[in-house]
């Protein structure tokens, strides 16, 4: 079982993210080229290719290990590839990735070897390391959040970290529409909830997908893209101190 509360909301969001944690991999279905690792940075966005240069840089045998695919019957070294997608635009990311892929956003037989290097990218602990550290900004954020809306609980926690991920930030109007909700003395459970429902209408047409995300975290269960969970029996998230 996870320990520390920020553990628990790394675990919370990855499943959230993809289910498949550090080798969460998805494709151009959502028109950002390619997203990966347990946050799902993108290159459409540009955010994913800050860690893949900074794993070639700290392991660059590892990253060279790991992007050495038998394509076509002969051994290729992919990595001076890939870090070449790096120094692109992220518009030219896009499209090199979508050129890679059938209409729904995944990889077509012939480039699947890449989806093999960058599952195998997922399972290096070097590079797991890379992407709790670029992941520190966004707990940073949901810590800041903590004390400015008086949260205490690890639950609370999880809520913030996963609407800074998926939300970027409350927005004035969702600070306004929290804050009209509830009540000086209202308990911790019940505020958390308010937020929930604040923050959703944020998200425009995807705002249901969002609420049930966030009032998962909020109530403790739920249903998100069809999979029941319990976060207690799941990940451990309960309503004590942050730890």
């Amino acid at each position: 079982m996870l320990k520390t509360s920020e553990e628990k909301a790394f675990a919370v969001t990855a499943a959230f993210e993809g289910g498949q944690g550090y080798q969460n991999l998805t494709g151009n279905f959502d028109g950002q080229g390619l997203s990966f690792g347990f946050l799902q940075w993108n290159f459409g966005r540009g955010t994913l290719q800050p860690l893949l240069v900074e794993m070639q840089k700290q392991g660059p045998k590892s990253f060279e290990k790991h992007f050495t695919r038998v394509v076509a019957g002969r051994t290729v070294n992919l990595a001076p590839t890939i870090i070449g997608v790096c120094r692109m635009s992220p518009e030219e990311a896009v499209k090199w990735c979508a050129e890679r892929q059938d209409s729904g956003g995944r990889f077509t037989k012939a480039y699947s070897h890449w989806v093999a290097a960058f599952r195998d990218l997922g399972a290096d602990p070097g590079f797991q390391a890379i992407q709790r550290q670029f992941a520190r900004p966004y707990m940073d954020g949901a810590k800041r959040y903590m004390a400015k809306y008086g949260f205490r609980t690890e639950r609370a926690l999880v809520l913030l970290f996963d609407i800074v991920v998926q939300m970027g930030s409350v927005t004035a109007q969702s600070q306004k529409r929290f804050y009209g909700a509830i009540a000086d003395s209202a308990h911790e459970q019940d505020r958390l909830v308010a937020l929930a429902r604040a923050v959703g209408p944020q998200a425009g047409p995807w705002e249901a997908d969002v609420l049930s995300r966030k009032l998962c975290i909020a109530r403790g269960y739920g249903v998100v893209h069809g999979r029941p969970y319990n976060l207690m029996n799941d990940f451990g998230v309960d309503d004590g101190p942050v730890r």
